[in-house]
C-alpha cells in the first residue's frame, strides 16, 4: 500500500467512522461486527485512508492492494455474501449426507438467517436498498395500471416480471 491506511479491526472503530462521516446512518455494534467478520472471511479488510475515505484492502495479495470503497458497497457486498452462503447452507441442509451433517448445516443456516435479519435494516439504508424500494413502487404502479386498464392479469404480471428481469441496480444486480 503506497499511502497510509488504518485498518478497522474492531466494531467500535467502524461505528466511530460511520458516526463521524455518515451520521444519518444507523448501525449497531452487532451489525458492524458482522460486516467486519464477513470482510475478514473473504480476505478483505476495511480501513480509512489519510483523507478519511473508507477503503477496501485485499489481503489475499502478497502486496496488499486497496481501493476506495463506500459504506453502501460494504453493506451490499456483505449482504450478497450472506445470501450466497444462506443458499448454500439451505441446499446442504436439504440434502445431508447424514444426521450430523444435517444438524451442522441447520445450525449454520439459522445463524445466517439471524445475520440476514441484522443486515436487512442496514441494506435498506444504502443507495441500493433505496433503489430497490423505488423499483418496487414503480413495478407495483405498473401492475395496478395494467389491471385498471382491463388488461388481463396474466399479461400485467408478465409485463412486470419482464421489467424485473431487465432492471438492475447501478452495480448490475438486483437483490
Amino acid at each position: 500500500m503506497d499511502r497510509e491506511v488504518k485498518l478497522l479491526t474492531e466494531p467500535a472503530e467502524l461505528l466511530a467512522w460511520v458516526a463521524s462521516c455518515v451520521p444519518e446512518f444507523r448501525m449497531n455494534r452487532e451489525g458492524a461486527e458482522i460486516l467486519l467478520n464477513y470482510m475478514e472471511g473473504h480476505d478483505y479488510r476495511v480501513g480509512i485512508d489519510e483523507k478519511g475515505n473508507m477503503v477496501r484492502v485485499d489481503i489475499s495479495d502478497i502486496q496488499e492492494t486497496w481501493e476506495v470503497y463506500s459504506l453502501d458497497d460494504l453493506i451490499d457486498d456483505v449482504s450478497e455474501w450472506n445470501y450466497e452462503l444462506l443458499a448454500e447452507a439451505d441446499m446442504k441442509r436439504k440434502n445431508p449426507e447424514n444426521f450430523i451433517d444435517f444438524a451442522n448445516e441447520q445450525a449454520r443456516y439459522e445463524k445466517l438467517i439471524e445475520e440476514e435479519e441484522m443486515l436487512d435494516p442496514l441494506f435498506e439504508q444504502t443507495l441500493y436498498g433505496k433503489h430497490l424500494d423505488e423499483l418496487a413502487v414503480e413495478l407495483a404502479t405498473m401492475l395496478i395500471a395494467g389491471i385498471e386498464e382491463d388488461e388481463e392479469l396474466e399479461c400485467s404480471v408478465g409485463m412486470v416480471a419482464e421489467q424485473i428481469r431487465n432492471c438492475s441496480t447501478d452495480k448490475g444486480k438486483v437483490r
